[in-house]
């Protein structure tokens, strides 16, 4: 009767391989999967920031804030929140919040050179001379949705800001 099977050093060979095959993996795949957990991370956030100041024209004034700390402060965060002020507090009560965005895992954003502690649209769509612009970061990879003081945003790559922060 003839034996069938692998052999103790075939089963370690193999599995040296493939194991040297998933550590190269690692390193090629990480910043890919960062790449695009920035891209789409932006992506929600300037789709927010659009619908943002699209209701603030139909609908009156609109705040963007700090899902982690409301809109008291606005400090490096992974969660934005967007409504209506309906009682004039520059505050967010959860009645008035309409839309949030959940950053992927690992990926950050910060607020740069903004006025105040919270992005204001008014009912013209602009905000308040309030200029500046969101970093949004995972690891070293980055990009900036850059904002002008009448509210339009464009976005950039961000080159070594996120390996300083």
């Amino acid at each position: 009767m003839k034996k069938t099977g692998f052999t103790l050093i075939e089963c370690l060979t193999a599995l040296s391989t493939l194991s040297m095959l998933a550590m190269v993996a690692h390193n090629i795949g990480l910043p890919m999967i960062q790449e695009h957990r920035v891209i789409a991370a932006t992506n929600s956030v300037a789709g927010l920031i659009r619908e943002a100041r699209a209701n603030a024209i139909t609908d009156g004034n609109r705040l963007i804030c700090d899902g982690e700390r409301g809109c008291s402060s606005f400090k490096r965060t992974t969660l934005l929140i967007e409504g209506r002020d309906t009682n004039t507090n520059n505050a967010l009560e959860k009645n008035e919040i309409r839309h949030y965005v959940k950053l992927p895992s690992d990926t950050w954003l910060e607020w740069k050179r903004f006025r105040g502690t919270h992005l204001i649209y008014t009912s013209r769509g602009a905000t308040r001379f309030q200029n500046g612009h969101f970093l949004i970061c995972n690891g070293d990879k980055g990009r900036k949705i850059i904002m002008n003081w009448i509210g339009r945003t464009r976005i950039e790559k961000a080159r070594t800001d996120c390996r300083k922060t």
